[in-house]
């Protein structure tokens, strides 16, 4: 993965992302969101979890949303419990464009 993303939540918890790149998917969870780079940084256009990255539970979402953003990527952040990745998804969500 590259470089960190950094998103400030509704709570102004700031969660670092990396992109999905290439990688073997593996049976982890994780928390993702579907961001586009712009003019003035990047902007959330979908925001969710997964408890299994490597199920693809985020393909639709992220095919959907490239159809009207095409830049639009799939950023992960690595998670241990769900209660942990819902609480972080609920935070980011009002930022959502």
């Amino acid at each position: 993965m590259s470089r960190r993303l950094e998103f400030r939540g509704q709570s102004g918890a700031v969660y670092s992302f990396t992109r999905l790149e290439g990688q073997a998917l593996k049976p982890i969870g994780v928390t993702y969101v579907i961001a586009e780079a712009g003019a003035e940084g990047w902007r959330l256009l979908k925001v969710g979890h997964t408890n299994n990255l490597a199920e693809r539970s985020w393909a639709g979402p992220l095919a959907e949303t490239k159809e009207a953003h095409p830049g639009a990527e799939l950023l992960i952040r690595l998670n241990v419990s769900r209660s942990i990745r819902e609480a972080e998804a609920a935070d980011l969500a009002p930022l959502v464009d």
